[in-house]
């Protein structure tokens, strides 16, 4: 009797095939996933934090700077965008030198005399140089910089 006769046949594996995934590859999709649904959740909340500012960005370009009532105008707008971010209680009693004073925390400027005296007939304000010291103000309240 031949050897070779008494041989089995070699069995081949089964074919590897992309599924199932073994349990690191499901845990990476997973992390992923997660990953990607927190940068959608902080994505979303950036935005929604930003409408307000957006809002007062957008009225502030159309006041006039020619009217007498331009820096009551700014203080009002300023007001009311940190009433949107939470801080209406403690701004809506300020005015003259402590308003002041909190819109300084904000952006130092001569707040005083950019926005004149409201209470004067012909009131004298900062004009563009007000309108640009709000902006940098408005900005600064969105990114959090307001202090109660």
């Amino acid at each position: 009797m031949n050897p070779l006769q008494q041989l089995q046949d070699i069995t081949l594996p089964a074919a590897v095939t992309a599924f199932p995934w073994a349990w690191g590859w499901w845990l990476l999709l997973c992390c992923a996933l997660a990953g990607f649904i927190a940068l959608g959740w902080y994505w979303q909340r950036q935005r929604q934090r930003n409408r307000f500012a957006v809002l007062a960005q957008q009225q502030l370009q159309q006041l006039d700077s020619s009217q007498a009532q331009f820096g009551q105008q700014i203080s009002e707008l300023l007001k009311q965008t940190l009433a949107a971010y939470g801080q209406r209680q403690h701004t809506a009693a300020l005015h003259s030198q402590q308003w002041h004073q909190q819109l300084n925390q904000l952006h130092r400027a001569d707040w005083s005399a950019l926005l004149g005296n409201p209470y004067q007939a012909e009131s004298q304000h900062g004009g563009e140089a007000l309108r640009q010291a709000a902006r940098a103000a408005i900005k600064q309240i969105a990114q959090g910089g307001h202090h109660a």
